[in-house]
C-alpha cells in the first residue's frame, strides 16, 4: 500500500539512485509477495515489531519525504527522545523497548559486544539473527558467553530475497579459527552447488552455489547482459520458468547435508556489511593518469580487523609517496563512496604475476605500516624518508604511504599550538597499537590512517581507562587526530585546565613504578 502513495517519478528516482552510489551496482527488482511472506513468518514465530536500518542510497531527507508514514514515524520518535532530553543509546533503546529480537552484521555485533553498556543489553535477547557477512566461529563463541541466547547465522543474498539458509550455532559449529558453516535452505529454497559446466559435484568437493525457489528477485533494472550472466534458468526444477541465481560463493555440501562457505569465485568482498567489487576499485586507480596499475585486495592482518589494501605502480613522471596517495585518495573519493577507500595504498615496482600472466593476488605484500608523517609527528623515527616513490633512491619497493590529511579544528576553532606532550603521547601510543602503525603524526586524521567503526569503539575504550574521563565515543568523531583529541582530554572535555588528565597520567606512572619496586623486591632510587 505504501508504494502506491509513490509517484511514478518518485519510484524511477527511488530505483535510480538506490544502488548508484556503490559504482557498478543496479537497482533490483523483487516483489510485494516475497516481502509479504517474509513479514508473516516472522509474525508466526512471535516477531510483533521489527527495528531496521534502510539504505535507500539517497538523502534519508528526501526519501522521507516521499514516503509519508516512515516520515511521521521519524517525527514521532524525534519528538520522544527530545521529550527524554537526550537521544537514547542503543543499550536503552533495548532495555525500553523489551527487545527479544536482534538482527545485525557479524561487524555490527563486534562493535556492540565492545561496549560494556551494550554488551550487557544483549544479554536480555533471546534470539540474534547474524549475517550479511561470514561469521567468524570466535566471535559467535563469544557471543553465545556473552548472552547466552540462541544464535542464528543467515546467509544470502538481496538478489534471493535476502535469507535462503541458515545453521543455529553451537559450540561445535562455531570453530575457533574458522567461519560459521551457513546451514541448510529455508523453506521453498533450494541450493545447488556446481561445477563449471552447471554439473553438481559429490559431497565434500568445492563448487559455485547457485540458489533457486520462490524467493529469486525477477532480475536488475535495465542490466539484461547483467541479468543473463546471474540469472539462469534452473535444469533441476520441474516448475516452468524456473530460474536460479549465480552466487558466486564457493562452498560444499558436508556429510550431513550443512553447507560450508569457502570464499569467492571472484573478486567480490564483504567488508563490514558492504558487498564490494574490488575490480571497480581498480578500475577507478587505472583511471588516474599516475597510477599505471593496481590491485585491490582485502587483508585482515589482525583477527577480525579487514581493511583495503591497494597496491600501486606509479606511472612514469607521477609525484611520490604522500603526494600520489594523497591525490588517488582525493580522486577515490570523488567517485567511490568511503567504504571502498582502500586503507592503505602501497608502491611496488611491477604487480607480481601468475604463469598466466594474471595478478597473484596471494603473492602481494603485507602492507608495512609505516604512513608518511608530516614534521611535528609524535614519535617520528629520525632520519625516516617521507614516502618517496619507488625508483627515486629513498624508498625500498612495498613500502606504504598514507595520505596526508588536513587538521580538523574542532569546533571551528583550530588548535594551532603543540598540545601537552604527555597526552599526546599517550593517545598516540593508543592509536599505534590498535591501527598497527610504527608512527603516527600529529595532525594524522583516525579515519584516513585506517580507523573504523570497530576500531573507534576500542579506542574510545582504551582511553577512557587510560585517561579516566567520561569521553563520548561522538568525541572521537569531532577530533579526530592527536592534535585535537589532546587538546580535548586536556581540558577534561571542558574549557578549562588541564589538571584532570595530568593527574590521571601521574597516577598511572605511580602504579607503574610501584610494581617495578614489588617485582624487584627493592625500592628504586
Amino acid at each position: 500500500d505504501e508504494f502506491a502513495q509513490l509517484s511514478d517519478e518518485d519510484m524511477d528516482a527511488l530505483l535510480e539512485f538506490s544502488f548508484n552510489r556503490y559504482f557498478e551496482a543496479s537497482g533490483l527488482f523483487g516483489s510485494q509477495e516475497t516481502c509479504l511472506r517474509m513479514a508473516r513468518r516472522l509474525r508466526a514465530c512471535g516477531v510483533s515489531e521489527i527495528a531496521c536500518l534502510i539504505d535507500f542510497g539517497v538523502e534519508t531527507d528526501r526519501v522521507l519525504e516521499h514516503l509519508p508514514l516512515l516520515a511521521d514515524l521519524r517525527r514521532e520518535l524525534s519528538r520522544s527522545d527530545q521529550a527524554a532530553g537526550a537521544e537514547p543509546s542503543f543499550a536503552a533503546r533495548i532495555r525500553d523497548g523489551g527487545v527479544t529480537h536482534v538482527q545485525c552484521t557479524p561487524s555490527q555485533l563486534r562493535i556492540l559486544l565492545a561496549d560494556p553498556e551494550s554488551r550487557e543489553a544483549l544479554g536480555g535477547i533471546s534470539l540474534f539473527l547474524v549475517g550479511g557477512e561470514a561469521f567468524p566461529g570466535s566471535l559467535a563463541r563469544e557471543l553465545r558467553e556473552a548472552t547466552g541466547g540462541q544464535v542464528l547465522n543467515m546467509y544470502g543474498p538481496t538478489e534471493t530475497t535476502i535469507w535462503s539458509s541458515f545453521l543455529e550455532v553451537t559450540e561445535e559449529e562455531a570453530p575457533e579459527d574458522g567461519v560459521v558453516p551457513i546451514g541448510r535452505p529455508i523453506a521453498n529454497t533450494r541450493l545447488y552447488v556446481l561445477d563449471e559446466g552447471l554439473r553438481p559435484v559429490p559431497v565434500g568437493v568445492a563448487g559455485e552455489l547457485f540458489i533457486g525457489g520462490a524467493g529469486v528477485a525477477r532480475g536488475y533494472l535495465d542490466r539484461p547482459e547483467l541479468n543473463r550472466e546471474r540469472f539462469l534458468s534452473d535444469p533441476f526444477s520441474e516448475e516452468e520458468g524456473s530460474r536460479m541465481y549465480r552466487t558466486g560463493d564457493r562452498v560444499r555440501y558436508r556429510e550431513d547435508g550443512v553447507l560450508e562457505f569457502l570464499g569467492r569465485t571472484d573478486h567480490q568482498v564483504k567488508l563490514r556489511g558492504h558487498r564490494i567489487e574490488t575490480g571497480e576499485i581498480e578500475a577507478v586507480l587505472q583511471g588516474h593518469t599516475a597510477v599505471a596499475h593496481a590491485a585491490v585486495v582485502l587483508r585482515e592482518d589482525a583477527p577480525g580487523d579487514q581493511r583495503l589494501a591497494a597496491y600501486l605502480v606509479p606511472g612514469p613522471g607521477a609525484p611520490g609517496g604522500d603526494a600520489l596517495v594523497a591525490e588517488v585518495k582525493d580522486h577515490l573519493a570523488g567517485v567511490l563512496p568511503p567504504i571502498m577507500v582502500p586503507s592503505s595504498f602501497t608502491f611496488l615496482e611491477e604487480l607480481p604475476l601468475t604463469p598466466n600472466r594474471k595478478v597473484d593476488r596471494k603473492a602481494l605484500p603485507a602492507p608495512s605500516r609505516v604512513p608518511g608523517t608530516r614534521p611535528g609527528g609524535v614519535g617520528a623515527a629520525a632520519g625516516r624518508s617521507e614516502g618517496s616513490r619507488p625508483g627515486s633512491g629513498s624508498e625500498d619497493p612495498g613500502t606504504e604511504a598514507s595520505a596526508p590529511s588536513t587538521p580538523r579544528a574542532p569546533g571551528g576553532n583550530g588548535h594551532a599550538g603543540a598540545p601537552d606532550a604527555r597526552v599526546a603521547g599517550r593517545v598516540s601510543e593508543i592509536w599505534k597499537d590498535l591501527l598497527g602503525l610504527e608512527e603516527v603524526g600529529l595532525d594524522d586524521n583516525f579515519f584516513d590512517l585506517g580507523g573504523h567503526s570497530l576500531l573507534t569503539v576500542q579506542v574510545h575504550g582504551r582511553i577512557r581507562e587510560a585517561f579516566q574521563q567520561d569521553l563520548r565515543i561522538t568525541d572521537l568523531f569531532r577530533y579526530p587526530t592527536v592534535r585535537t583529541l589532546s587538546h580535548f582530554l586536556a581540558r577534561d572535555g571542558e574549557e578549562g585546565t588541564p589538571e584532570p588528565v595530568t593527574s590521571a597520567l601521574d597516577r598511572g606512572a605511580q602504579r607503574r613504578q610501584a610494581l617495578r619496586r614489588r617485582t624487584r623486591g627493592g625500592s628504586e632510587g
